[in-house]
């Protein structure tokens, strides 16, 4: 089968996942230093409902609903069934990559952050054999984008 290489370490998983997490987060930052108006449409309507009077639900559902139901569709189904098939893993990566970032419906420098995203979950979950590295670095995200809009928003519009 296309999984038949050995499951990655735990320490090995979590450098994976440590340098994956940064280098998610420095594509983003990136995004909002070059194209800073898409930035913040982008991050508009976030702001919105973390400071809703739901703030609190928002940001679980940010932070834990959607990285866990996320990975485990796109990369634990989709990248899997698609990997093992003719289309083979990378173009299955390229493709679930793809078509989760355009379902995210951001500006054209936040889909490319999502997409290399998602190339980058799906690595770690094919290098490490487990949904799990790729839901942590997914929430690690995510956290840190929560963290980002609550408490720099004035910077970023």
């Amino acid at each position: 089968t296309r999984f038949a290489m050995p499951a990655m370490s735990l320490s090995r998983s979590v450098a994976f996942a440590l340098v994956g997490t940064m280098a998610i987060v420095g594509t983003g930052y990136a995004s909002g230093i070059f194209w800073p108006e898409q930035n913040a449409a982008d991050t508009e309507t976030y702001l919105y409902l973390l400071n809703s009077p739901m703030s609190w639900f928002t940001a679980f559902l940010i932070v834990a609903i959607a990285p866990v139901s996320e990975e485990l569709i796109w990369r634990g189904f989709m990248f899997s069934v698609f990997a093992q098939s003719k289309m083979g893993t990378k173009v299955a990566a390229l493709t679930t990559s793809a078509a989760w970032a355009l379902l995210h419906s951001y500006s054209i420098p936040g889909t490319v952050t999502v997409f290399l995203t998602g190339l980058v979950l799906c690595a770690l979950f094919y290098k490490s054999k487990s949904i799990w590295p790729s839901v942590a670095v997914h929430c690690a995200t995510n956290i840190i984008s929560v963290v980002s809009i609550l408490f720099f928003a004035d910077s970023i519009f």
